[in-house]
């Protein structure tokens, strides 16, 4: 599952920036549109729990947010694709109004 999506994800970068992975033409019929893979990514929830298990990134974005409350004190904070919610829970405990996610 891993090797297809590093496959997947090297494809849609190639895409992304218009550029050939090889000069060979392929004989496999071509994957999912970009749209379709990068939302379909989201959908399992393996994806989710290792990036919360980066601890570099959560904590990353846990310290931007906390070390700067006076963004979201008061305010209304949406957190759209909010996936597993922890950046709203940041955003709350930086006193956040309101939290749509």
């Amino acid at each position: 599952a891993l090797e297809h999506q590093l496959a997947g994800a090297s494809s849609y970068m190639a895409n992304m920036f218009n550029e050939k992975q090889d000069s060979k033409p392929s004989s496999e019929p071509s994957g999912p549109d970009n749209d379709t893979y990068y939302f379909s990514s989201y959908s399992h929830s393996s994806i989710h729990k290792t990036m919360l298990q980066d601890t570099i990134r959560t904590e990353a974005y846990q310290n931007s947010i906390l070390n700067n409350p006076q963004l979201f004190k008061d305010k209304v904070v949406m957190d759209i694709g909010c996936g597993t919610g922890i950046l709203s829970l940041f955003a709350a405990k930086a006193g956040a109004k309101k939290v749509i996610a």
